[in-house]
């Protein structure tokens, strides 16, 4: 369950219990609070190179000339990437989509406004063929087309039409693109009116939009462990710098799992379980894509050994990774194949935790039935092996899911429960 969730979970039980004596519910609290931290946290892969790290800025300069220090924090959400600048000129969050070889970012620093970030491929004919997203997306993308416009030539009134991430919708409307020294200044009408500020980068224009002026846009090339930058801010016509590289600690907070010059049972299994580890912790670290690669060669080596729990407990991890990208489909579709291995070996604690995040996926597609049928089979194991912790990640997950169907008497029942482990 995710820490926002967490959070609000035990608030919800605090509020449901205030009725209970008070040394009843500083007890009920104090206990919620460490089951909630044991909540499995399903974390969240993305094709691209392995760009999910802390960078440190090595040179920054505003575009008043103003030299500055600090990191830039990179993390794949959905389809896209954010970015979390912490910085001697202050602090902003950006979204970034990686194309050639080129990070392309938007950012703002208005939270309440909202900002997004179009990246439109450049046709000869003068068309535009752009995807999107903005900061109240969750990493989904829309798509926007741009027509009308002149070959060669970026200036000008385009007439376009775009679909809103997920299909929720379309639109159409026109496009202005104005030059102004090395940027480009963007107006949209379509239906509301927005603004942006654009950096073309070969045949890419990408463009930081929104309803305010607390934009900002910029372009990295990425090689190898540098990124050289070029930023933009909203109605200026100049350029900044931020280069960065990336940071060394976060480079080598996880060596490789070095095979044994002499490959027996005993040392292929050892460096399997050092890519399941390592995946784990590359997880908890944020580093999806890595993880990804970690789990993928610890399950390669745990098939080769005929290892079925090694299997299951990748393929349960497999499937946490999805689920912290927000791809749930996928997400239950690794958990079914954790649950089988794990059925087929009785193994019943691995059972029980794939159980349990099969509940927190369909809970998150919205099929609460098939949640709640998997947090009480998961209950239901944890119970019969005297598995406390696990019982009590359960119940927190029933009572959960019953005070967003609004009956607080079933969740209560439930976090209850949890008072007499």
């Amino acid at each position: 369950m995710l820490q926002s969730l967490k959070s609000l979970g035990l608030v919800t039980v605090t509020l449901l219990l205030s009725l209970a004596s008070p040394l009843q519910a500083a007890r009920a609290t104090s206990k919620l609070s460490s089951v909630l931290a044991q909540v499995p946290t399903p974390q969240d892969h993305k094709a691209a190179p392995n760009i999910e790290e802390t960078w440190t800025i090595t040179e920054g300069k505003t575009l008043d000339g103003k030299n500055y220090t600090g990191t830039v924090a990179i993390q794949p959400i959905g389809q896209i990437y954010e970015l979390s600048w912490q910085t001697s000129a202050g602090k902003q969050s950006g979204m970034a989509f990686f194309e050639d070889g080129h990070f392309f970012v938007g950012w703002g620093t208005d939270e309440a406004a909202g900002y997004g970030v179009v990246l439109y491929k450049i046709g000869k004919d003068g068309t535009l063929e752009g995807k999107w997203t903005s900061s109240q997306q969750g990493g989904e993308i829309g798509t926007e087309i741009a027509t009308g416009g002149k070959p060669n030539q970026i200036e000008g009134d385009y007439q376009v039409s775009g679909t809103n991430p997920n299909e929720t919708g379309r639109y159409k409307g026109t496009l202005n693109i104005r030059k102004t020294g090395d940027t480009y200044q963007v107006t949209w009408s379509v239906g509301s009116s927005y603004r942006g500020v654009g950096i073309r980068s070969g045949d890419w224009l990408v463009v930081s939009w929104g309803q305010s002026d607390q934009l900002g846009v910029a372009d990295y090339a990425i090689s190898g462990e540098k990124a050289s930058g070029r930023l933009a801010r909203f109605n200026q016509s100049s350029l900044g710098v931020e280069n960065l590289v990336r940071t060394q600690a976060s480079a080598n907070l996880f060596p490789s799992c070095t095979p044994a010059q002499t490959a027996t049972t005993q040392s292929r299994k050892a460096e399997a379980d050092c890519f399941l580890e390592q995946g784990i912790k590359q997880i908890d670290a944020k580093r999806f894509q890595t993880a990804l690669q970690s789990l993928q060669q610890a399950l390669t080596i745990y098939k080769e050994l005929q290892d079925r729990s090694g299997e299951g407990q990748v393929l349960k991890n497999l499937g946490n990774l999805y689920y912290a990208q927000k791809d749930y489909k996928k997400a239950i579709e690794f958990q079914q194949q954790a649950l089988v291995v794990a059925r087929e070996i009785r193994d019943r604690e691995l059972e029980g935790r794939a159980l349990n995040n099969l509940g927190l996926a369909y809970k998150e597609l919205g099929d609460s039935a098939k949640a709640i049928e998997s947090y009480q089979q998961a209950l239901a194991i944890a119970q019969e092996i005297h598995n406390r912790k696990l019982e009590q990640i359960a119940l927190n997950n029933l009572g959960f899911i019953y005070t967003a169907l609004k009956n607080p008497a079933k969740a209560v029942e439930y976090y209850q429960q949890i008072l007499a482990i």
